[in-house]
């Protein structure tokens, strides 16, 4: 137990390098952007109807959806995986950490919906 707790702590007392070494990466442009992604990345776009979108919102009649193809994949394979309990607490605890992480970006309001 109390090597658990070492470890979450250097975790947390480290967590501001890892930051550090990705804003370091992260283009100017896209670190003043409120709306960009985490980790240096490149927006795709495409030319259409006149516009320059990007990839992941299709314009469709009804208005633009997002559309994630490969969410119904990821559950199905983490309902087999939970059968095993060391990845059932494994994943608990990423989990945990992974809330953390998003309840921080949204009291920074870095929210994403």
């Amino acid at each position: 137990m109390l090597n658990l707790f070492m470890f979450l702590f250097l975790v947390t007392y480290l967590s501001p390098l890892l930051f550090m070494a990705i804003a370091s990466l992260t283009p100017h442009r896209q670190f003043l952007d409120s709306n960009a992604l985490i980790l240096p990345s490149k927006r795709i776009t495409f030319y259409y109807d006149g516009k320059d979108r990007i990839v992941y919102q299709v314009p469709t009649a009804q208005g633009i959806h997002r559309y994630i193809l490969g969410a119904p994949a990821v559950f199905i394979t983490l309902a087999g995986w939970g059968n095993k309990p060391v990845f059932d607490r494994a994943w608990t605890m990423l989990s945990i950490l992974l809330m953390g992480l998003l309840a921080m970006l949204f009291a920074f309001n870095m929210w994403v919906a």
